[in-house]
């Protein structure tokens, strides 16, 4: 769990960490679950693998699954939401040498149901291979990235941020460097971005976002300066209960797409369920409609 301290930091600066995981309950994760992933990240399956495959190995990956909800991790996660968590996407990322990284953003849509996110260190992670960067407290500013063209294309947000708030000036970019095992947590909205991979070598890590199950958990966009109604996206209770219902909810994964692939049939079930949640979400909202048309 973490401290009173602690909860005071990551409010005020919106991330707190990094943490490491006990070398025994890491080990788990270590070279042979590494390689694994490797084969099938940088391989011939990625290309077979969907987006929403990808994104979603909570619910296709019972080893990614097991890695997120470890009590190190979903611990420190319960004590800022509570003792009712959701995970609503995890998945590895492997970057090699080369890889441009990522642009600042604010992942929105952990931003707009105010989740956690979690960064896990499989490999080193470090400026030369392209560690998360981050400017603390920016997880409270009311202003888009997204709409700001020289964020938009790369540019250092510091000095937005200054102007954003300039109580708060003058800001920084703090990168988070990790060894491997270690963590860190960070709120839903703070500024962040991914530095290129210089080093030579692979580059991998999984992450992990949480939310409270009194929130809906949808597809809101990448936009931080609009919210749009999407679909729901699938969801695993990992602590406590649902009473709410909001949420496409699925069980944990029995199954491992780095242990074996999803067949056709699999992802064709997969495609099914999509399509007919998605079906059954737009039937809700054209009801409302029309009952509001009505009153």
């Amino acid at each position: 769990m973490l401290s009173t301290d602690e909860i005071h930091q990551f409010e005020r600066d919106g991330f707190v960490g990094p943490f490491t995981i006990p070398p025994d309950v890491f080990a788990e994760f270590g070279e042979a679950f590494q390689s694994r992933i490797a084969h099938v990240l940088l391989g011939e399956q990625r290309s077979k693998m969907s987006t929403f495959i990808f994104r979603n190995q909570h619910v296709h990956s019972r080893s990614v699954y097991r890695l997120i909800t470890i009590d190190p991790i979903l611990s420190r996660v319960q004590s800022l939401l509570g003792p009712d968590v959701l995970a609503w996407t995890a998945h590895v990322i492997a970057r090699n040498h080369g890889h441009n990284g990522q642009r600042w953003h604010s992942d929105s849509i952990n931003q707009f149901i105010r989740g956690i996110h979690v960064s896990i260190a499989l490999t080193d992670m470090n400026r030369k291979n392209g560690c998360l960067r981050l400017i603390p407290k920016s997880h409270l500013y009311r202003a888009s990235l997204t709409r700001h063209p020289k964020i938009k294309g790369g540019a250092d947000p510091t000095a937005y941020a200054d102007s954003v708030a300039p109580w708060n000036a003058p800001h920084s970019v703090i990168e988070m460097e990790l060894e491997p095992g270690q963590f860190f947590l960070t709120w839903g909205g703070l500024w962040h971005s991914v530095g290129v991979n210089e080093s030579g070598k692979l580059r991998m890590a999984a992450v992990a976002r949480f939310a409270r199950t009194d929130f809906c958990v949808r597809d809101y966009g990448y936009d931080d300066s609009m919210i749009q109604h999407g679909k729901r996206l699938p969801c695993v209770v990992v602590s406590g209960t649902d009473t709410f219902h909001l949420n496409r909810t699925e069980p944990p994964p029995t199954g491992d797409i780095y242990v074996q692939p999803l067949d056709l049939p699999s992802r064709l079930r997969w495609l099914g369920k999509n399509v007919r949640d998605r079906a059954a979400d737009l039937a809700t909202q054209l009801v409302g409609a029309r009952a509001k048309y009505n009153a």
